[in-house]
């Protein structure tokens, strides 16, 4: 999965010096409290600002921990 197959299941995204901040899918967010980036290794970083589990924020995605 890439950083864009990501970003295209979230909404509101908009991108912010390399990151991406979007709405969280796992709480009616009202603001942009979860942010996205790609790490140097390729792998998918995702950094929880209004405190939604990572295992909620996967599963409110459709995918699966790997």
């Amino acid at each position: 999965m890439t950083l864009s197959d990501i970003l295209s299941r979230l909404h509101n995204c908009c991108e912010d010096n390399g990151r991406y901040m979007a709405r969280c899918p796992a709480h009616d967010d009202q603001y942009r409290s979860l942010s996205v980036a790609e790490s140097t290794d390729g792998h998918i970083r995702l950094h929880r600002h209004a405190g939604c589990t990572a295992a909620s924020i996967i599963a409110a995605l459709g995918l699966e921990w790997r």
